[in-house]
């Protein structure tokens, strides 16, 4: 079913789904100012769950439609199942800029623990302790070392906030870490837990570590922090 409708955005269920857990006021009130004055360009993707109108893709525009004042917006109605919904949920948002990365890899990895990791594994197709990567990549269209180093940031955040009450500084930079190379974020934040190296020292690290050129020096990096 592919209908477009008019409807009242105030009867739209949101994607259960969505990762963002935090709405940009300033970005939410120019899109509603845009609406006000040019209407909704571009419908709001949905479809039918039981009674409910849920939305798949369009989450701040509706925001910003009920903000602004409409009585009524466009929507696509389509046929999605709960997958689909997930896969949705992220191409809308995993490259948008004002999305928390912790909301984003948090959304990744649920979508890759209660979907791809119940699957069967192929050949191939895994990385570590992550399975199916690979078919994941695909079906959502993000490279196969993004959706890796998400997870690995995830689980890195995971542990981190479960260990002596590290600041989120800390947590932030050692997942940004993890997201370049995951053995020396486990290294760092041996050296981190040990006192070794302090909080304005991890923040350096942790940009020296993007912009390292290549493996040989993130190696350079790590074992200069671990020798000092």
């Amino acid at each position: 079913m592919n209908e477009l409708r008019f409807v009242n955005p105030k009867e739209l269920s949101e994607n259960p789904w969505q990762p963002r857990k935090n709405v940009d006021k300033d970005a939410l009130e120019r899109l509603a100012l845009s609406i006000r004055a040019v209407g909704m360009i571009h419908p709001i993707t949905v479809r039918k769950s039981g009674s409910k109108t849920q939305i798949a893709c369009g989450h701040m525009r509706a925001e910003a439609a009920k903000k602004a004042g409409l009585a009524t917006v466009p929507v696509l109605f389509r046929e999605r199942d709960d997958k689909a919904m997930r896969i949705f949920a992220i191409a809308e948002n995993v490259n948008n800029s004002s999305l928390a990365d912790s909301d984003k890899e948090t959304a990744i990895f649920r979508l890759w623990d209660e979907v791809y990791s119940k699957m069967p594994s192929k050949a191939g197709g895994s990385h570590g302790q992550f399975a199916n990567v690979s078919q994941m990549a695909t079906e959502i269209g993000l490279a196969h070392n993004t959706i890796t180093q998400m997870l690995t940031a995830h689980v890195a955040r995971k542990n981190l906030s479960a260990r002596d009450n590290l600041a989120t500084r800390d947590m932030t930079n050692i997942a940004s870490i993890a997201k370049v190379d995951e053995d020396a974020a486990k290294a760092v934040l041996k050296e981190r837990e040990k006192g070794n190296i302090g909080a304005r020292q991890l923040t350096e690290i942790a940009s020296e570590m993007r912009d390292a050129r290549d493996t040989d020096a993130r190696k350079e990096i790590i074992e200069r922090t671990v020798q000092a």
